[in-house]
C-alpha cells in the first residue's frame, strides 16, 4: 500500500482552486503547448479516466487531462506539477502512444513541493515528434493542478560522423546490465569491450548510458573498456556527457581496485584525463553515472556520452587528435 505522508510535515505551495478543465480530455483533443516555457492551471475533476500508467505504484485510475507538445529540436524537458492540490501522476506518450516517461511521487530537487506532487526531470524529446503530457491522479484522486513545462538546460550530444557506436541494447526497467558490465556484472564472467583503434592510436565512440532500477536504490549502467597504452606511454581521454558521468582508469583486476586516474564530466563541463604508463600496459576504462548527482527522475533514464581516447597501442606512431571534435558534438 502506498505510504501516507502527513500534510503538516511538508510545506505545500498554493494550489489552484478547482474550476473548469483546461487540458484536453483525450489525446485527440489535447491542449497544444505552442512554446516553452509553458504554464497552466486547471482541474481534472470533470474529466474522464482515459489513460492510466502505474509508474512506481499500482492503483485504480483517476480523471486525466492531456496536453500536446512538438519541439523543433531534440530537447531535454522538465514537466512539473508542483502546487497541485491532490495526489498526482504525470506521464508522457509519443505519437505511437508508447510510454516515454512516468512519475507518481516527487523524486526531484523541488523539495518545497508536497512529496505526492509529480515531476519529470530531464526527459529527452526528439525533434518534430508529437508528444502527449497526461496529468493524472493516484487511486481515484482528482482536483486542481498546476502544470509547468520548460527546457531542462541540458545540451544534447550529437554523435559525429565516423564515430563508433557502443552497441548496447536499451535498458529494461529493473534489469541488471549484462553488456560491457566489467567487474560489476551480475553474473560471471566479467565482460569488457575492446573498441577498434585507428592508425593514429585513437578511438572516438558514442555511448548510451543510463540509470536503471527503483528510485532510492538505482542501478547504474557501467560501461567497461579494455585499452592498451601506446609506445609513447601517454593515454589521453576526453569525455563529454549529457549527465554527470565518471571516467575511471583502473588496473586490470576486479579483486583489489587500483586507480590510475579519475575525472567527472557534467552537462556543462566536459572532462579530460592524461595518464602516463609503460608502453603496452593494459588498463580498464570504467564509465558510470556519478552517484554524487541524483538523477531526480523516474527510471530508467538514458543519456548520451562521447568518448575520445588517444595514445593507444597501434602498429603506427600515435598522433594526437583535436579536442574540438568533442566540443563540436554539443548543439
Amino acid at each position: 500500500m502506498k505510504a501516507t505522508i502527513p500534510l503538516f510535515a511538508v510545506l505545500i505551495a498554493a494550489a489552484p482552486a478547482a474550476g473548469q478543465r483546461v487540458g484536453g480530455d483525450t489525446i485527440e483533443t489535447a491542449t497544444p503547448i505552442a512554446a516553452l516555457p509553458y504554464f497552466d492551471t486547471g482541474t481534472t475533476q470533470p474529466a474522464n479516466d482515459d489513460y492510466d500508467e502505474p509508474c512506481s505504484w499500482g492503483g485504480i485510475g483517476s480523471p486525466d487531462v492531456v496536453y500536446a507538445l512538438a519541439l523543433p529540436a531534440d530537447t531535454y524537458v522538465v514537466v512539473d506539477l508542483c502546487g497541485s492540490n491532490f495526489d498526482t501522476r504525470v506521464y508522457i506518450y509519443d505519437d505511437a502512444r508508447t510510454l516515454v516517461a512516468c512519475n507518481d511521487d516527487l523524486v526531484g530537487p523541488a523539495h518545497y513541493c508536497h512529496p505526492t506532487d509529480s515531476r519529470l526531470d530531464a526527459v529527452l524529446l526528439a525533434a518534430g515528434v508529437p508528444y502527449y503530457i497526461v496529468v493524472d491522479g493516484f487511486g481515484g484522486h482528482s482536483g486542481g493542478y498546476t502544470l509547468a513545462v520548460d527546457a531542462a538546460g541540458i545540451p544534447v550530444l550529437a554523435c559525429p560522423d565516423g564515430a563508433q557506436a557502443e552497441g548496447e541494447p536499451p535498458p529494461v526497467f529493473g534489469v541488471d546490465d549484462t553488456y560491457n558490465c566489467g567487474c560489476t556484472c551480475a553474473g560471471l564472467p566479467a565482460r569488457f569491450q575492446k573498441l577498434p583503434v585507428d592508425a593514429a592510436g585513437s578511438t572516438l565512440a558514442c555511448f548510451r548510458s543510463n540509470w536503471n532500477g527503483y528510485p532510492g536504490a538505482p542501478v547504474f549502467d557501467e560501461d567497461w573498456l579494455t585499452v592498451f597504452t601506446g609506445q609513447d606511454g601517454l593515454l589521453h581521454f576526453e569525455l563529454a556527457a549529457e549527465r554527470a558521468t565518471e571516467l575511471i582508469l583502473r588496473k586490470t583486476t576486479c579483486e583489489h581496485a587500483v586507480y590510475y586516474g579519475f575525472v567527472t564530466a557534467t552537462a556543462d563541463a566536459p572532462a579530460t584525463l592524461d595518464v602516463r604508463l609503460a608502453p603496452g600496459t593494459p588498463v580498464w576504462v570504467e564509465l558510470a553515472p556519478s552517484p554524487f548527482f541524483d538523477p531526480g527522475v523516474v527510471l530508467p533514464l538514458e543519456y548520451g556520452l562521447l568518448l575520445r581516447i588517444d595514445g593507444q597501442e597501434t602498429p603506427t606512431a600515435n598522433e594526437r587528435s583535436n579536442w574540438g571534435a568533442v566540443k563540436a558534438a554539443y548543439r
